[in-house]
């Protein structure tokens, strides 16, 4: 089975009309989330190939799918595509309790 290419929520054409809401943590904040800009890997190319790579793509997912979870948190979107963000968002790190809570508000 072929390895799926994560695509960057920007990316999507269903997700156009949504504006990403970065983290913001202010100027000094007591513990800081590195979040580094999302690779753009030659699609024959994987950055699994070493723990770093591992590592950064992780952290690019992350805050890629993040930006736009807190945009429908904020928008109370529940759609289809809001349960399909949430299975990302929950892949990613499945103790993300609020990912849990909203997924359950949208199949509600």
């Amino acid at each position: 089975m072929p390895e799926r290419v994560y695509v960057p929520y920007s990316d999507r054409p269903d997700w156009a009309d949504v504006e990403p809401v970065p983290q913001d943590d202010g100027d000094k904040p007591p513990v800081p989330i590195r979040a580094l800009p999302l690779p753009r890997p030659h699609p024959r190319q994987t950055l699994a190939g070493s723990a770093e790579g591992v590592r950064a793509e992780y952290t690019a997912r992350f805050s890629d799918a993040m930006d736009y979870f807190r945009a429908v948190i904020r928008s109370e979107e529940k759609s289809q595509r809001v349960l399909d963000l949430t299975t990302d968002v929950i892949a990613i790190n499945s103790a993300n309790y609020t990912a849990w809570h909203y997924r359950a508000l949208v199949c509600d």
